[in-house]
């Protein structure tokens, strides 16, 4: 289960947790004043987590279904509303992806970007960097 925008600390999701779902294990990042904050819940009966780490604005977690060999990676992420975070958001978010490139990787996100104009409804009809850099393949190296 994928949480976004809980606007509490990580003490309150698992106070919730425990009332809702005792038996499930979840991974936190703390709302910062009104804005913001990230849950990933599991059922550790069914769930193996190698590894998580907590960054700004992302959760991502190696995950491992009981009955399966393959792991992959699970991520929750708030991205930045101000425009002028987004690009540096986008080559940290392209950044971990390579690390994993073999991986599955399953995102829980409302982006709220598109990859091409043809996507777009209403506004300004034009083509920006953040499109761009929406739609690159985390795999091809970045022609600068």
């Amino acid at each position: 289960m994928f949480l976004q925008e809980t606007k509490i600390t990580s003490g309150g999701i698992e106070e919730i947790l425990k009332k809702i779902k005792p038996t499930y294990e979840c991974m936190t990042l703390d709302a910062k004043g009104s804005a913001g904050g990230i849950a990933i819940f599991w059922n550790p009966t069914e769930v193996i987590v190698d590894h998580w780490i907590g960054m700004k604005r992302i959760l991502l977690g190696i995950f491992r279904m009981i009955r399966q060999k393959e792991w992959f990676l699970v991520s929750t992420i708030y991205r930045p509303r101000i425009s002028v975070e987004r690009e540096a958001f986008l080559t940290h978010l392209q950044w971990l992806g390579s690390l994993h490139i073999e991986k599955l990787w399953v995102i829980a996100e409302y982006f709220n970007m598109i990859t091409s104009i043809e996507e777009k409804k209403g506004g300004l009809q034009r083509e920006d960097s953040d499109m761009e850099r929406f739609r690159e393949n985390p795999s091809s190296p970045k022609n600068d």
